[in-house]
């Protein structure tokens, strides 16, 4: 007998509250911000060429950052909106 897949379970009570998304998306923004200021005194010493990997990393950030803005910003919609969205 094959092994059933797991179930995942949709209840609310499994989701984080939108409080919670929001407090994370803050955090991740501080956590950003923070970035954009190291990564600039770096490259303002040693320059862009000697800091390419830290560029690289903020932009990795940066777009992680906006995705989960981008993701989250469905909690906000009511679930008939996202269901005629998906249509």
């Amino acid at each position: 007998m094959a092994n059933a897949a797991p179930s995942l379970d949709k209840s609310a009570a499994a989701l984080p509250s939108i409080a919670a998304i929001e407090d994370a998306i803050r955090a991740a923004e501080k956590v950003l911000a923070l970035a954009k200021v190291s990564v600039a005194r770096r490259v303002a010493t040693s320059g862009m060429d000697a800091e390419q990997a830290s560029g690289h990393g903020f932009a990795w950030l940066a777009t992680t950052v906006e995705a989960v803005r981008q993701l989250a910003g469905g909690v906000h919609e009511s679930p008939a909106t996202v269901d005629q969205e998906s249509t």
